[in-house]
């Protein structure tokens, strides 16, 4: 349950919100949802009144209200300081071990490329240190040729060579294997196992990047959660004192026995099962929605226009609100 400080929580208006001077003063965004630090300081008379903020007096991003129509709030976080937006995890790109592997090769190959034109290029000046070879009768130099820096000389010549041998970087494999991955994403639309009749839905290839992994996949292990499934939850039997009684009709039978009162009332209650009954009643933290046009009143009582068939529970734990309902029947 979250609630505001006593000395703002009386401003119910517009106009009594106005009137309010406050001041805010709370930590730097952090990503801990559970963690809030802050105070609040009001002037009210030409009086300061310094109050702490803690966690129940937050409302993140994203939280509903319930049994509350409206309420007044200032923002502390927005945009990507918000909790919401400092828990959120960017997606990693997937790479399957196929382009791994073939980048690591990439690299070894890079590798190989850069010393045989560094190497190469060392021994074209060893070779040339002698005249003869320098400045052979069939290959003159120019006149810039021989001014120009040993250094750029150098450089050319090494990037000649990398120009020579760039044929070891196997740039049309990458292309092939996309080819080859965009060409097999066909089949699995085309495959007849993975097609569902009752919807007339073929499988959907979003991605062709993970396809050759897909291919290795031999067994799906899988943990179940409740995000799969509805998790409804109704009371079927409990113990009271040592008796084991059921649900039957609405009804709180002992077990071994049939309910059959031919009028549908409810048997007479036990002081134990009285007290059960008050207990699990009482002992939960399930909210009734009060938004019925009857108006308010005991949710228990018929007297006071209130149907019971129209209340509304609302709780955190699917078991907190079977109880609560099957104690109303």
């Amino acid at each position: 349950t979250h609630f505001s400080v006593a000395e703002t929580s009386v401003c119910q208006s517009v106009t009594q919100l106005e009137a309010l001077q406050a001041v805010v003063e709370c930590q730097q965004p952090e990503a801990d949802l559970y963690r809030f630090v802050g105070r609040i300081t009001i002037t009210q008379q030409d009086e300061e009144i310094v109050r702490p903020l803690g966690p129940e007096n937050l409302l993140l991003r994203g939280a509903r209200l319930k049994n509350t129509k409206e309420i007044f709030a200032v923002a502390v976080y927005t945009g990507m300081e918000s909790k919401m937006a400092l828990n959120y995890k960017g997606k990693s790109q997937k790479r399957s071990a196929v382009e791994k592997s073939m980048n690591t090769f990439l690299l070894i190959y890079l590798g190989i490329l850069l010393f045989e034109a560094i190497l190469s290029t060392i021994l074209k000046y060893a070779w040339q240190a002698e005249d003869k070879w320098d400045e052979p009768f069939y290959n003159q130099k120019t006149e810039q040729e021989r001014n120009s820096s040993p250094i750029l000389k150098f450089i050319s010549d090494f990037l000649a060579f990398l120009v020579l041998y760039n044929f070891i970087i196997p740039i049309s494999l990458y292309v092939t294997v996309e080819m080859q991955k965009f060409l097999g994403s066909f089949f699995i639309g085309w495959d007849l196992d993975l097609y569902h009749e009752e919807t007339n839905q073929k499988a959907q290839v979003n991605t062709s990047d993970l396809n050759e992994e897909l291919g290795q996949v031999e067994y799906v292990f899988t943990d179940k959660t409740g995000t799969l499934t509805e998790n409804e939850m109704r009371f079927r039997e409990c113990s009271i004192n040592g008796i084991k009684y059921r649900e039957v009709n609405s009804k709180l039978v002992p077990e071994g026995m049939t309910d059959d009162s031919p009028d549908g009332s409810t048997p007479h209650l036990m002081g134990e099962e009285l007290l059960f009954l008050k207990a699990v009643s009482l002992c939960h933290t399930v909210q009734i929605s009060y938004d019925q046009p009857d108006g308010g009143g005991d949710p228990f009582s018929h007297s006071n226009g209130f149907s019971t068939n129209h209340i509304e529970y609302y709780a955190s734990s699917p078991d907190e609100k079977a109880l609560v309902e099957a104690t109303k029947r």
